[in-house]
């Protein structure tokens, strides 16, 4: 079956509610199977289009094939789609640099072949960029333009997008009439296209805006509109932010328990999209809405569970504010060793919070300070009524100034001595990982010498030792007329020939003769071929721009790390096919392994193997993510920088 014949199946499928998913499948297949980079170009732009914030990884390895072989396709439309797709990747990752670099080289291309529509995509694009980086004038300035250009094509939608981003950013400077007035002209237009998800979001836009300046009330007003038409789409993304923000201005008007109840209702809607961020957001404040009914155990339940979240997406902001909340349930809870130990973590992740509270406190200090001034100013207008009231006044100013200089020597001192301690406790955890590390790797080093010399002992000592005596058992055989004798001789040369080539295969395993002689994509065949000749699963490997050697660390690492990888899909993945690809892109090693079998549950991710990777790819500063592939088995992305 052809690409074409897919594509004729998918516009049949279109009009299936229940086809979805097949479709997908069917996307991906006509794409790994289509003959030309034009074909392959169509069906993963549309693959793409439909599961890029599902399988982003995915996606973004088809960007980088089709933008390796751009010299190869006839459309430079589909040369910008595979630029702009990366950006928006890297922008809702808030890559901010990456998804720059993308946006950039999409908008030349755009500009090179005069497509006013995809530059008025891509520039809008380039307009969310400048807004989280919270350059908001040039974010406005931006689409500003892009909104002109909509104007000018009565691009009804589009206006209305545009209209809402400029709105969210005037929210953001606390420009609330102006952020208003763009909201409202976009709620206008959504109602007069009539589209539930438009105008769900522009409700729920106008919802965010009273909340920030504390009209709770009208906040939740707009908020139940939003909720009403987005239940009417199939966004649970927009609906599940739109009750979250619900959830947060019942908590608002101290409705804890109903903001309990919300918030489990929006949790159930995060685990069916897998949105881990949305369910760590929602356990942490049911935690602290348990805080607030002095449910400390409950409290404590939630919180721990959107900890241990935060610790595997990685938003240290979040975790802060998390163990802060701890911090305070287990003190409430009379369980001050553990109150401690979260008040601490608090503290270390919030070095600039806490450089801001020092601040204050002297601010209060000083407030303090002009305070004794303004009083020491009416003494001295005292002076003329009683010399004996004014030295008095004067005393107690005295007085005064000398506690406020001695509380802001003591305060000054108490906030070097901690900042001292912290910096010396860093500097020691710090020597201790790097001894560590380096420990480690000397050890890997070491490994990795002694089985390249065992190796070549083994193959040109104790191997050729056993193929000469083979040799030589051969040509006595045939000297010896005795048919017993011989059929003796020969059965023993036999055996010696496997015990060399046995000698041979322990001498592969232990450093790959391929690997030293020929390089890494060389190695990389043989062990696939080697590893899975006598299995059932099938295997391909591809790989793009790998035209010399690397540095000989990096491609022992990375043969371990695969070695490891198949050995774990050999031995519990069950697989059935087996997909690698090596690319080299932009000063980094990229390697995809894919396979459709058991999948990785949380036990598995625990085991000695994946620590060994790990630990591998740390020595030479390289990342590996684990996810759930298309296929229903594990996907495997390694990430390496080289020069």
């Amino acid at each position: 079956m052809n690409s074409r014949h897919y594509l004729i199946i998918l516009i049949i499928l279109i009009y299936t509610n229940a086809a979805w998913s097949l479709q997908t499948d069917i996307l991906l297949r006509a794409y790994n199977e289509a003959q030309t980079y034009d074909e392959k170009a169509e069906l993963g732009y549309s693959y793409c289009k439909s599961n890029l914030y599902k399988y982003p990884q995915q996606c973004l390895a088809i960007a980088a094939e089709i933008i390796a072989h751009q010299s190869e396709l006839s459309d430079s439309v589909m040369i910008f789609n595979f630029y702009n797709l990366p950006g928006i990747v890297y922008q809702a990752r808030n890559e901010l640099d990456s998804a720059d670099y993308f946006f950039q080289r999409a908008e030349k291309i755009a500009l090179a072949i005069n497509q006013e529509d995809i530059l008025l995509k891509v520039r809008n694009n380039i307009g969310l960029v400048h807004r989280a980086r919270a350059e908001y004038k040039e974010a406005i300035e931006v689409w500003q333009y892009v909104l002109t250009g909509y104007k000018a094509q009565a691009n009804m939608p589009f206006i209305s997008y545009v209209l809402m981003n400029i709105g969210s950013t005037y929210y953001m400077m606390e420009n609330w009439p102006l952020g208003d007035q763009y909201y409202e002209e976009a709620l206008q237009i959504n109602l007069d296209l009539g589209d539930p998800e438009r105008i769900g979001k522009s409700y729920s836009a106008l919802s965010y805006g009273y909340s920030s300046r504390g009209k709770i009330d009208s906040a939740i007003f707009y908020n139940e509109k939003a909720i009403s038409f987005l239940e009417k789409t199939n966004n649970l993304y927009a609906l599940a932010n739109a009750k979250r923000s619900k959830c947060a201005d019942l908590g608002l008007l101290e409705e804890f328990r109903k903001s309990c109840e919300c918030y489990e209702e929006v949790i159930e809607l995060d685990k069916k999209m897998g949105n881990l961020q949305g369910i760590m957001i929602s356990q942490k404040n049911i935690g602290t809405n348990y805080i607030n009914l002095n449910r400390y155990s409950l409290a404590i339940k939630y919180l721990d569970e959107a900890l241990r979240l935060s610790n595997k997406i990685g938003e240290k902001r979040v975790r802060q504010t998390i163990h802060s909340s701890l911090a305070k349930a287990y003190f409430n809870s009379n369980k001050f060793r553990e109150a401690y130990l979260h008040a601490d973590s608090s503290q270390v992740l919030e070095d600039t919070l806490r450089g801001s509270e020092i601040q204050e406190q002297l601010s209060e200090l000083n407030v303090k300070y002009e305070t004794a001034q303004k009083e020491q100013e009416i003494t001295e207008q005292k002076l003329e009524i009683a010399e004996q009231e004014t030295t008095i006044q004067w005393k107690r100013f005295q007085v005064y100034g000398l506690i406020g200089g001695l509380v802001i020597v003591l305060l000054a001192g108490f906030i070097f001595y901690n900042q001292y301690k912290n910096k010396q406790q860093r500097k020691l955890q710090a020597a201790i990982l790097q001894e560590k590390e380096r420990g480690f790797e000397t050890v890997l080093t070491a490994t990795e010498e002694e089985r390249s010399r065992i190796s070549k002992e083994l193959h040109d000592g104790i191997g050729q030792q056993l193929s000469a005596l083979k040799l030589g058992l051969q040509s006595v055989s045939k000297s010896i007329g005795d048919e017993n004798q011989r059929k003796q001789l020969d059965e023993i040369a036999t055996s010696f020939s496997k015990s060399a080539e046995e000698v041979r295969h322990i001498s592969h395993q232990m450093m790959p003769r391929a690997l030293m002689e020929k390089g890494l994509v060389e190695a990389i065949e043989d062990l696939l071929q080697s590893s899975f000749q006598y299995t059932d699963t099938t295997y391909s490997f591809e790989h793009h721009n790998i035209t010399g050697r690397f540095e000989e660390r990096i491609e022992v690492s990375i043969y371990r790390v695969i070695q490891e990888l198949i050995n774990n899909i050999i031995k519990h993945a069950g697989a059935q096919t087996v997909t690698v690809q090596l690319i080299k892109q932009k000063g980094n090693l990229l390697l995809f392994l894919e396979d459709n079998g058991k999948g990785m549950n949380e036990e598995s991710t625990k085991g000695h193997g994946l620590l060994n990777i790990k630990s591998r790819l740390d020595m030479i500063n390289g990342s590996v993510d684990y996810a759930p592939s298309p296929e229903s088995g594990t996907s495997v992305t390694i990430k390496i920088p080289i020069v």
